[in-house]
């Protein structure tokens, strides 16, 4: 394969044994394949059945997803991306017909929700829409709701919620955005015909500034930031003594006559780091009743079961796609699995996914372990600085392992470790950073009057009191907070703020039996770990 720009500009198509493309904004050329290889196994027709079920998907909603991947070009390799985080969702669901490999077990399966050779309708799975270190926001489908609808299953505390009450339910901050996905079905036709795919964006700052304003306006948002894009139907409703933000596209209401109804949604939150743009990993939410609404949504299509869609990516016999496996003796494959970064440490501490790393000394190592290889692609763990295509230091697994020895990265800059399988980036875990800046250290921590011992596993004998740090260290102009993390994640369940060396969080309350991680974050990357602590047999 090669690149360049032809002399009269971008090519496509073939010219005798080359073909042209574009993509990512280069010109492409590769050799023209003239003999492609077709096993003719029944695993191969469902990995094309996958493959169109998810590019379906994602045709329907690249306006979102061709950007909704963190650490991924936008456009192709945004795509990719989607297509194989979706098709390993499928593979997984799968199982049992894959690991079998036998034709009739495939062909005859009544797995359901799988597109045909010919389908132009989306078929409504949970397709994961977006993946990135940002805590993802939990929605579900309100049934049991007096006009039922899709909500943030988040408690706001209160029914009529101001911008700074939806920011503290959902531990994000000022300037964070919300992006409310819907899909519709058009149930005028026999089988479901889906009318598209709508999105808004709802920027979490008032266009005044003031984060005390109520957030909602009747069904609108209030005092709207002009960044704001779309128009979706908002509402709070009552639960259990519980208050919880609902969402809805104005096209897509099905009480005003059933006609475009509201088949599956979600919500990304993105925020701006620099010049990254941090995502959650999302997934849609397909509604709990799409078979039958008051006699409406039957869009169960007798064509979308996966033998179904297998067999009509066959041909007649004389085709080069007969499936030739009379008698059950199907080729058996391998499930696709997602090659992943795992067990990454720099300077023996652990790189938890999603989270970073501030360093005080950049002579160090980094070593890598990762799963889902093959033994036909070359892996390599690299570091990239925030927005850059190329690596600063790389180094090639071996046996599953990599070592970048003295990395020797640069005082104030961000760097992603990245996987790269045959040179694509196909995982991110997470980003270090090395600063020379006075070190801050975590010196005392307490719970309730009770002294936490560092680096224990701490029994607390009850989770409602207050956790209070003591730090010494540390420079002007950075934000130091305490917080508490389960062990081995990256994102906050608490956090506060130090000020003149101390903090304090009001905890409230936290899950019983979990082991939380206490941690200092400075400007949000952890620079020390103190201790664990959990709670056992209740307050």
């Amino acid at each position: 394969m090669s690149k360049g720009n032809l002399f009269l500009g971008y090519g496509r198509g073939a010219v005798g044994d080359l073909v042209f493309y574009h993509q990512d904004g280069e010109q492409i050329a590769r050799a023209r394949n003239r003999n492609p290889k077709n096993p003719q196994t029944a695993l191969q027709l469902l990995q094309r059945v996958v493959l169109k079920t998810s590019s379906l998907a994602f045709s329907l909603m690249q306006d979102i997803c061709n950007h909704s991947f963190q650490g991924f070009a936008e456009g192709t390799a945004c795509q990719s991306r989607f297509n194989k985080l979706n098709i390993a969702m499928f593979r997984e669901q799968l199982s049992v017909e894959i690991n079998s490999g036998d034709v009739d077990e495939i062909l005859g399966s009544a797995s359901n929700n799988f597109a045909s050779s010919t389908a132009s309708l989306v078929e409504m799975n949970p397709y994961q829409v977006s993946e990135g270190s940002l805590k993802r926001v939990p929605v579900a489908w309100g049934s049991a709701f007096a006009t039922p609808t899709f909500y943030i299953d988040v408690d706001l505390a209160t029914e009529v919620p101001t911008y700074a009450d939806v920011l503290a339910a959902l531990n994000l901050v000022s300037g964070d955005q919300l992006t409310f996905l819907g899909l519709s079905c058009d149930d005028r036709q026999e089988g479901g015909q889906f009318n598209g795919f709508e999105y808004a964006r709802v920027i979490l700052e008032p266009a005044s500034g003031d984060i005390t304003e109520p957030f909602l306006s009747d069904a609108s948002i209030n005092d709207p930031n002009d960044r704001n894009r779309g128009e979706f139907q908002f509402g709070i409703v009552a639960k259990d003594g519980a208050y919880y933000l609902t969402f809805c596209p104005t096209s897509m209401d099905e009480a005003a006559g059933v006609i475009n109804a509201y088949a599956a949604a979600t919500c990304i939150v993105s925020r701006s780091n620099g010049q990254i743009w941090q995502r959650s990993t999302q997934f849609l939410v397909v509604r709990s009743d799409i078979i039958s609404v008051g006699g409406h949504l039957q869009w169960d299509h007798g064509t979308d079961y996966l033998g179904d869609a297998c067999q009509s990516f066959m041909s007649s016999e004389s085709s080069l796609l007969y499936l030739n496996q009379a008698g059950g003796s199907g080729k058996r494959g391998v499930p696709i699995a997602v090659p992943r970064l795992s067990a990454v440490a720099v300077d023996d501490r652990a790189l938890v996914r999603g989270g970073s790393l501030l360093l005080r000394n950049n002579a160090v190592d980094l070593v890598a372990g990762m799963t889902n290889g093959n033994n036909e692609s070359t892996y390599v763990v690299a570091l990239r600085a925030a927005g850059s295509t190329t690596n600063f230091k790389e180094a090639t697994f071996t046996s599953s392992q990599a070592r970048i020895a003295n990395i020797g990265i640069v005082d104030g800059t961000t760097y992603s470790v990245v996987l790269l399988e045959d040179g694509e980036v196909v995982d991110t875990i997470g980003t270090i950073l090395y600063s020379e800046a006075s070190e801050a250290t975590l010196t005392a921590v307490t719970c309730g009057g009770e002294a936490v011992v560092r680096s224990t596993n701490h029994l607390i004998m009850g989770n409602t009191f207050p956790i209070i740090g003591t730090k010494t260290g540390g420079e002007a102009g950075v934000t130091y907070k305490l917080a508490l993390r389960v062990h081995g994640q990256s994102t906050n369940v608490l956090s506060a703020t130090f000020a003149n060396n101390t903090a304090t969080i009001q905890t409230g309350s936290w899950d019983d039996a979990v082991h939380y991680d206490v941690v200092l974050l400075a400007d949000d990357v952890v620079v020390d770990t103190f201790a664990q602590v959990y709670t056992q047999g209740g307050d």
